[in-house]
C-alpha cells in the first residue's frame, strides 16, 4: 500500500537526515520538511539530499519499492523562526522556507530531483558532492509568490545528463 511505501521511505529518509545533522520538522502528505542547524547547514542539507536521491534512484536491499519513487527536493539556506501557529502546531517560518517549497514544486516541472537556491550553492561545496554529481546553474527563475528572480541550481547525476546540458549556463 501507499502508506507502507511512505513508511519505509520516510524511515530511510529519517536515518539519512539524522546522519547529516538534520531534524524532520513535519510530514506534509507525501512530503517532509527538514531543518538543519549549526555549522555547515547548506553542505549538510546538500549531502543529505544527494544521499536520499541515491537511495531512491537505486534498488535497495531494504525494500525494492523505495527505488521506484520519484522525488523532488528543494533546498534553500537562510534564517528561520520557530513558532507555534494558533496553539495547533509548531513549525518554522521564513523566506527560505517558502523558497525551498517553491523549488521542490519546480522539480516536477523541470524533471529534476534536487534544486537549490544560490545561497545554498555559495555556502556549500559542489566539490564535496558524491562522484558523478555536479551543479548546473539555471539563471533568472521566477518563483511563484516571490517578487524576485533567482539563480537556482540543479544537482545533476552526470550519468543521466549530457555534458552539453550540464555546461549550459554554467560559467
Amino acid at each position: 500500500t501507499i502508506s507502507d511505501l511512505l513508511d519505509t521511505l520516510f524511515s530511510h529518509v529519517r536515518e539519512i537526515v539524522t546522519k547529516h545533522g538534520g531534524t524532520i520538522d513535519k510530514i506534509i502528505g507525501d512530503g517532509i520538511m527538514v531543518t538543519f542547524e549549526g555549522d555547515s547547514t547548506a553542505q549538510n542539507a546538500l549531502s543529505a539530499a544527494t544521499e536520499i536521491y541515491q537511495m531512491t534512484d537505486q534498488q535497495t536491499d531494504h525494500n525494492e519499492n523505495v527505488g521506484s519513487v520519484n522525488i523532488g527536493i528543494g533546498i534553500a539556506t537562510g534564517k528561520v523562526t520557530r513558532t507555534d501557529v494558533a496553539n495547533i502546531d509548531s513549525t518554522v517560518i521564513g523566506r527560505c522556507v517558502n523558497v525551498a517549497a517553491r523549488l521542490e514544486g519546480l522539480c516536477k516541472e523541470y524533471e529534476t530531483s534536487i534544486l537549490m537556491d544560490e545561497t545554498t550553492h555559495n555556502a556549500s561545496s559542489i566539490h564535496n558532492l558524491p562522484d558523478g554529481y555536479t551543479a548546473r546553474k539555471i539563471p533568472d527563475q521566477n518563483l511563484r509568490g516571490i517578487q524576485q528572480t533567482f539563480n537556482i541550481y540543479h544537482i545533476c547525476d552526470t550519468s543521466k545528463f549530457s555534458e552539453k546540458y550540464i555546461s549550459l549556463f554554467n560559467e
